[in-house]
């Protein structure tokens, strides 16, 4: 009987991840979407971005190394939306130009809904 029930634990971070996974992939998206606004090379000199924008898309690195990851780790799930160009957290911290911006907020209810569809779905194999 205890097998049983830990089974559905067992089951409910895999459950919660696919559920999440369009959830993530959508967010990508956006922040791709974003940061993906080509520099104005038609003026000089080239206004890459202002500050509080988010960077315009120059070479298309920034934008080409955004990636996301679920880690199913010991019944937790973790979910991160990042950029892997060494320069993103300089744009973003110091030099005003947010590259996440409120992604993260205009996407609460979706991640939300999925996490308690993961969760009260269980057997849900995403089919």
């Amino acid at each position: 009987m205890t097998s049983g029930g830990n089974d559905l634990f067992d089951r409910i971070p895999a459950s919660v991840e696919r559920a999440l996974q369009p959830v993530l992939d959508a967010m990508a998206q956006q922040l791709r979407q974003r940061i993906g606004i080509p520099v104005d090379k038609s003026k000089r000199p080239w206004v890459r971005s202002k500050p509080g924008e988010p960077p315009r898309k120059d070479t298309g690195q920034l934008q080409a190394s955004t990636n996301i990851q679920t880690i199913d780790a010991n019944s937790e799930v973790r979910a991160s939306l990042y950029v892997e160009r060494p320069y993103a957290r300089r744009l973003n911290n110091e030099m005003s130009r947010p590259i996440f911006g409120d992604i993260l907020q205009q996407n609460r209810s979706s991640i939300l809904n999925a996490m308690r569809s993961g969760i009260t779905n269980p057997n849900n194999n995403g089919e």
